[in-house]
């Protein structure tokens, strides 16, 4: 446990700027509220600690002191209500948390109602000091150093900056980020009405001899890590650090407002080798913007899992519904008559379709002509035989009969009436072949009865037509 300590703060305006935007309190009994300190005193830690402020105001003529001065009142006002100490360490830095958005909200509502501050902000980092253990809260690049005398020294808290953001991925050292020209680019702050800070915090224990040092970035900004490092290895009265620190930077061109608070641990538990070294090598890690990815990569391996899974039911309904039972030709519905039908499978509707066989010996007329339409239509006899039954042609060297042999035959013809009624659906007419292509029947001289058996209607025209 802590036992005794030291308080001293002090701010600058620096040798480049008119008026001092940055702001500090310092509450050496939280318990007792008692605000302040004294230059060398050392007193003991109360129950419920001790509390260091540090806000650096921005906004130039548009009220950065103004932004300073709110955020750190709010805080005060906020531990001013504080009656017991929280249990554990998560809730403390929760209490500290929720004073900085208290404190952006304060700054927000001044802008509101006085238009003319409209665009100031402020950083704000806080320390708590409480039994053996230090909470930091902070946003923006106000830092806080725990110096134990275990080198290198290094910042206790990441600016919440451009600059250190690369720093954090390699892309450039601490130094290299101290003096680039874009140094002063925060990445969040108190003020912003629609880009609300998210603050970090962060705990670690501390022991006798260590000393605590909070500042504005018109320290850090100046001086680096290491020159901070071999003011402090002088030693001395944290007032007279201060006061060193603080001249090193305005020695340094003093391009920025100066605050500089130190709390040294007179007494409390001895820390072993393994302690200071652990201490010197803290990083942020359980800050609130990290506890936010945090759960932002838990919900984006919940969607993950929730897709793969979506995926694979996807896929087995999809290939399910290949199977032969689903795969079945649907029955298609015919809308006029109701009537069903099986789809045709589509190998089947690629063959060609089936030739009908012709008559057999009866080759087909070489050129098809049309019928003429006769003027007094007679009825057709249908035949007497079929295409099979008629009668063979004479042979090529038959000869050809005489003039007198035509008229007895045509005499023997009767008149034939062609039937005018419309023919039953579907029944197909046989149209009478080409007179012009085929060779007319003629008689056998040795038979006289295949003249009288070759009497049907379509051979006999086609040989009188001839």
């Amino acid at each position: 446990m802590i036992k005794k300590i030291s308080i001293f703060g002090i701010t600058d305006v620096g040798r480049s700027r008119t008026h001092n935007e940055d702001d500090f309190a310092i509450c050496k009994d939280l318990s007792n509220h008692k605000w302040g300190f004294k230059r060398g005193e050392v007193h003991s830690l109360s129950e419920l600690g001790a509390l260091l402020i540090v806000a650096d105001g921005m906004g130039g003529e548009n009220a950065g002191e103004v932004a300073s001065h709110l955020a750190q009142e709010t805080v005060k006002e906020d531990f001013d209500a504080l009656d017991e100490l929280p249990d554990s360490v998560s809730e403390r830095e929760g209490l500290l948390a929720r004073s900085i958005l208290k404190a952006h909200q304060a700054v927000v509502n001044h802008q509101h109602k006085n238009l003319d501050t409209a665009g100031m902000g402020t950083t704000l980092i806080i320390a708590w000091v409480v039994e053996d253990s230090v909470h930091v809260a902070w946003s923006g690049d106000s830092r806080c150093y725990i110096y134990n005398g275990y080198k290198p020294l290094y910042p206790f808290t990441e600016d919440h900056s451009l600059v250190w953001q690369m720093v954090e991925e390699n892309h450039m050292t601490p130094e290299e980020a101290r003096v680039h020209p874009e140094s002063n680019i925060v990445t969040q702050s108190l003020g912003d009405e629609k880009n609300p800070p998210q603050p970090s915090v962060k705990t670690t224990k501390l022991y006798k001899g260590n000393q605590l040092i909070l500042c504005s970035d018109g320290l850090n900004g100046m001086l680096s890590d290491e020159q901070i490092e071999s003011v402090l290895e002088d030693g001395g009265p944290i007032d007279e650090t201060c006061g060193k620190l603080i001249k090193a930077a305005n020695e340094a061109g003093g391009g920025d407002n100066i605050t500089c608070l130190m709390l040294e641990v007179h007494e409390g538990a001895e820390p072993s080798e393994a302690d200071l070294a652990a201490q010197s090598q803290i990083k942020s890690k359980t800050t609130t913007t990290q506890i936010l990815r945090k759960k932002n990569s838990s919900k984006s391996l919940m969607i993950g899992v929730l897709i793969v899974v979506i995926a694979v039911l996807a896929a087995w309904i999809y290939f399910d519904g290949r199977s032969p039972e689903a795969n079945a030709d649907p029955v298609i519905q015919d809308r006029d008559t109701g009537q069903t039908e099986e789809p045709v499978d589509s190998a089947e509707t690629n063959q060609d379709p089936p030739i009908e066989d012709e008559p057999g010996d009866v080759d087909p007329p070489e050129e098809e002509q049309p019928p003429v339409a006769d003027p007094d239509p007679e009825p057709a006899e249908e035949p007497s035989e079929t295409p099979d039954e008629q009668s063979p042609l004479p042979p090529g060297n038959a000869e050809r009969p005489s003039e007198e042999e035509k008229d007895s035959v045509r005499q023997q013809i009767p008149p034939v009436q062609k039937d005018t009624t419309l023919t039953e659906p579907g029944k197909k007419i046989q149209e009478p072949k080409d007179t012009m292509s085929t060779q007319p029947a003629l008689p056998d001289s040795t038979n006289a009865d295949s003249t009288a058996d070759t009497t049907s209607t379509g051979s006999i025209e086609k040989q009188v037509n001839n």
